[in-house]
């Protein structure tokens, strides 16, 4: 590599996917240790990019498991059964 960088450790395991955003601002690690790490992008001077705020949209949605997912249906169903014995 040429040019100025910074290593930063967060992955315990092997990075799988490296992506950055269209406007440049943010750098998405994913891994197989099954974390997402999301990277402000910044210049030597600690500006970032060049982005307009509102135009930086989160969902709402968070990821979960599949397994989590089926403990929550199936205790959804439970108390569905429980609602209607009464």
């Amino acid at each position: 590599l040429t040019g100025d960088y910074v290593e930063i450790l967060v992955h315990s395991a092997p990075v799988t996917r490296l992506r950055i955003t269209s406007d440049d601002a943010f750098l998405f690690s994913v891994s197989e240790d099954s974390t997402v790490f999301i990277f402000d992008v910044r210049d030597k001077e600690g500006r970032g990019a060049k982005r307009d705020k509102e135009m930086v949209n989160f969902a709402e949605e968070i990821l979960v498991t599949k397994s989590d997912l089926e403990e929550k249906t199936q205790s959804m169903a439970e108390l569905k059964q429980k609602v209607e014995e009464l």
